[in-house]
């Protein structure tokens, strides 16, 4: 009984690790491929594109995270809930930093001539 128990929690392990570093392969294939399609088919100068592109793959990404590492059996629309507020927070605070990065005068930090 006790080695059905371990054998089982080992292969329960196994695959969420499997299935981890499926989704971290997936992560870096979509971060080499992010360039090209984004030159391809994405519009440079809509705005509102460029942010849909992203909120969708941060979306996705959090959103398997969110299904795959928890041991507890997490409701799809809590699910939903966390990973659209995460996404949301992270497109924030995406945002405020291409804003600071434009503004900010980069001579006096590091001391430029």
């Amino acid at each position: 009984m006790i080695k059905n128990i371990h054998f089982s929690l080992i292969k329960e392990l196994l695959l969420k690790t499997i299935l981890i570093f499926i989704l971290i392969l997936a992560v870096i294939s979509l971060l080499i491929i992010f360039p090209i399609f984004k030159i391809i088919f994405i519009d440079q100068h809509n705005f509102i594109t460029r942010v849909l592109f992203l909120f969708i793959i941060i979306f996705v990404i959090l959103f398997l995270l969110y299904k795959i590492i928890p041991d507890q059996n997490v409701e799809f629309l809590d699910t939903i809930k966390g990973t659209v507020v995460a996404t949301l927070l992270i497109e924030l605070i995406i945002g405020i930093l291409s804003i600071y990065f434009s503004i900010v005068d980069y001579k006096a930090t590091f001391m430029v001539r």
